[in-house]
């Protein structure tokens, strides 16, 4: 109910600003032609925009929406162990559970899946939102989220703003907490490493790197949860301090999963040497016109690989979505991205 709420709010401005487009186009046309002929181009007009967006509704909902794209990415550092060198990393994000129907829908749930590890990757991250409102939405796809981690592909996660139930607004405390658990359990139990604001060793013999995870830090009104300063507590071995002082890399090649890509600039960038930041949240906002996106104006990285200096930020756009079952030139995604030592 508060999905359609916010989605009709949507459906509402847009129209609004539709009318004032349509007087100020039809203005024009008057100060041009003769009332008669204004308004046989307006209507003319009208019509072609009204069918040109059934049309793109349409293969955005059961064209797009349902066709996995697979981006491919290398990333080269002095940093990165020899052991490491060509290390595959498959990054996915804000699958959504809920997007997709349990009876139709299942399969492409499968062959999502089934492309990832078609990939043969080293790791692979989720970085966050699950489901859209609470836990049980994941319910459905647990043997099948079970598939990621049965080939021994080490499977690591984080939370997104979605995975909290605060969008469940007549639950008290005690049940958005039992829900979070909930969600939590059914990541674990299908063997994914769900990193709460904690930190995991990679190795390769003598050679590691390390995998950082925190919960979802937001911009307002988005949740803040995490905390990167007890994820990097006491990882000494590669030169990390502890919180309350410089969170520094000294010879380990790091990688952060962090929900909100706001996070690297806000944070990781001026703080941090991690390596490799890797979010998600944007979904490019559901829209997109060969590069450009609506996202751009809320987001400055929504989409691709990011570098400031020697520090990287991938942004994935999503498998699934939030509010209508529409993805406009943005399809569902599997990034791969490739470290190779320098």
């Amino acid at each position: 109910m508060h999905r359609l709420i916010f989605w009709g709010i949507i459906i509402i401005v847009l129209l609004v600003v539709g009318l004032i487009i349509d007087q100020i186009f039809y203005r024009i046309m008057r100060l041009m032609f003769d009332k008669h002929a204004a308004n046989v181009i307006r209507l003319s007009v009208l019509i072609v925009v009204i069918v040109s967006m059934i049309i793109t509704g349409l293969c955005g909902r059961y064209v797009t929406r349902l066709r996995v794209k697979v981006s491919h990415a290398e990333l080269v550092s002095s940093r990165v162990p020899q052991a490491f060198d060509g290390f595959k990393i498959a990054h996915i994000s804000d699958f959504h559970l809920d997007s997709f129907d349990k009876e139709k829908e299942f399969s492409f749930v499968e062959k999502i899946i089934d492309r990832i590890l078609a990939e043969e990757p080293d790791v692979i991250c989720f970085t966050g939102d699950l489901v859209t409102i609470r836990s049980a939405q994941a319910i459905p796809f647990r043997n099948v989220m079970s598939k990621l981690s049965s080939t021994g592909i080490p499977v690591f996660s984080v939370m997104g703003n979605h995975d909290y139930a605060d969008y469940v607004w007549d639950f008290d405390d005690k049940r958005r907490q039992a829900d979070r658990d909930s969600l939590r359990m059914i990541q674990r139990e299908a063997g994914w490493q769900l990193l709460d604001n904690e930190s995991r060793w990679l190795k390769r013999g003598n050679d590691s790197i390390l995998i950082i995870g925190v919960e979802n830090i937001g911009e307002p009104p988005f949740s803040v949860y995490g905390d990167l300063g007890k994820a990097l507590h006491n990882i000494q071995p590669c030169g990390l301090s502890s919180a309350g002082e410089e969170n520094k890399t000294d010879d380990c090649f790091a990688i952060l999963l962090s929900h909100n890509p706001t996070h690297w600039r806000n944070e990781v960038l001026p703080n941090t040497n991690i390596d490799l930041t890797l979010s998600g949240h944007t979904h490019a906002m559901q829209f997109r016109i060969g590069s450009w996106s609506p996202s751009k104006w809320k987001y400055p990285e929504f989409s691709g690989l990011y570098q400031e200096g020697n520090q990287y930020l991938n942004v994935n756009t999503g498998l699934g979505g939030v509010g209508p079952k529409i993805r406009i030139g943005v399809r569902p995604e599997i990034s791969i991205i490739t470290i190779h030592k320098k």
